[in-house]
């Protein structure tokens, strides 16, 4: 006997059901066994945490390391340069090249100049000529009236015009002078023994007055510039030795000036230091810094930087340890930063002498949160105060 048509859909759609039901059923089953199996693991791996606390210390003052940074530059720098226009024809040094005092360093065209003088040469010439002939005349107009052959109004006339033509020799020979001094300025000249820094020009240029040509650094030891203010400079006598860092590295200095006024700019003070070794490895231009203390009179403790957790709005907080009959948990306090270097932070705030607070590890803590502590000893706590862990 055939089955029915009816007969047959309805078997092919219990099966149909069945293939996208049965993998759907069993998918859920997996989940819901899963979840079943990682909520138990959690309760089980659940532990209390130990962490590493140490007893906070009340103290009266801190001191506090400043580091006033100034830079290094030569005892003398010029900018050479001609006070005269002209083109540069000649650049006899270069950058980095060193140079002795009165060495000629560049040249200006001198063609204008030079042939101004030799105008000037033959003008002497005939103004000195003029001069002799005055003489002359007025000798013999002299002789003249000594015999009175001639008028005194004569003779009077002819000494005129000798000082005249004498005065024209004078005027001359001045202005012959001053285009000697001109051409001298075509020439310039290192005013003292040093080092090229820079070459601003090159030759062909057409320079104005006062343009810086060179760049030239004294020869010899270097100083350091440093600005202070005005109540730290009052600390330091000229002669005072003290400690400059270069580059982490430590030279013995000496207070070579005061400066008797504030910079209007800074209002700070300008002090000049001097090395004790004059062939230090320092070059001028390196940042040099000297280390100052100052004592702060306050109430606080110091905690390991790795204490310190995080606020809002800038403030910090540090874990202390509250113990109860049942269970040990940890309090949020906050606490004022006073000063922090790279080990340790000098704090004032919700803090009691004999408190514990965790040392380290915070960034994995939260307040109300049960622990275990295991106290640190006093080289422990030295060791992460300095950060030696």
């Amino acid at each position: 006997m055939k089955p029915s048509a009816f007969a047959t859909v309805s078997t092919k759609k219990s099966v149909f059901a069945l293939i996208v039901i049965l993998p759907f059923l069993a998918l859920i089953a997996l989940l819901v066994a899963a979840g079943s199996n990682q909520g138990q693991a959690s309760i089980n791996t659940v532990a209390t945490p130990v962490v590493d606390v140490m007893p906070i210390t009340l103290v009266q003052q801190y001191t506090e390391y400043r580091a006033a940074v100034g830079q290094i530059e030569a005892n003398q720098v010029a900018a050479l340069s001609f006070d005269r226009v002209g083109r540069i024809m000649q650049t006899l040094v270069d950058e980095g090249q060193d140079v002795q005092e009165g060495q000629l360093v560049a040249v200006q065209d001198q063609q204008r100049i030079e042939a101004n003088l030799q105008e000037i040469a033959a003008t002497l010439a005939r103004v000195e000529a003029n001069a002799r002939l005055a003489q002359l005349s007025e000798v013999r107009v002299s002789e003249l009236v000594k015999q009175k052959l001639d008028s005194s109004q004569r003779l009077d006339e002819v000494r005129q015009s000798t000082i005249a033509a004498n005065a024209q020799v004078t005027e001359t020979k001045a202005r012959q002078t001053s285009l000697e001094i001109e051409l001298s300025k075509t020439r310039l000249y290192a005013p003292f023994a040093g080092t090229v820094i820079t070459r601003q020009v090159d030759v062909g240029t057409v320079v104005n007055p006062g343009l810086a040509i060179y760049l030239l650094q004294k020869q010899g030891s270097l100083q350091a510039r440093i600005a202070l203010p005005a109540d730290d400079a009052k600390n330091y006598k000229v002669g005072q030795a003290v400690t400059l860092r270069v580059a982490a590295t430590d030279y013995a200095a000496k207070v070579k000036s005061i400066a008797p006024l504030r910079t209007s700019a800074t209002r700070s003070v300008d002090m000049l230091f001097s090395f004790d070794d004059e062939n230090a490895p320092v070059l001028a231009g390196d940042l040099v810094s000297l280390a100052q203390e100052q004592t702060i009179n306050t109430q606080g403790s110091w905690v390991p930087r790795s204490a310190l957790v995080s606020g809002v709005r800038g403030l910090w907080s540090v874990f202390v340890v509250e113990k109860t009959a049942d269970k040990t948990s940890l309090v949020a306090k906050l606490v004022e930063l006073n000063y922090a270097d790279e080990q340790r932070a000098f704090v004032n705030g919700a803090l009691q002498a004999g408190d514990y607070i965790v040392a380290r590890g915070v960034h994995k803590l939260v307040p109300g949160q049960e622990v275990n502590t295991q106290i640190l000893d006093s080289e422990q706590q030295q060791a992460v105060l300095e950060k030696r862990q």
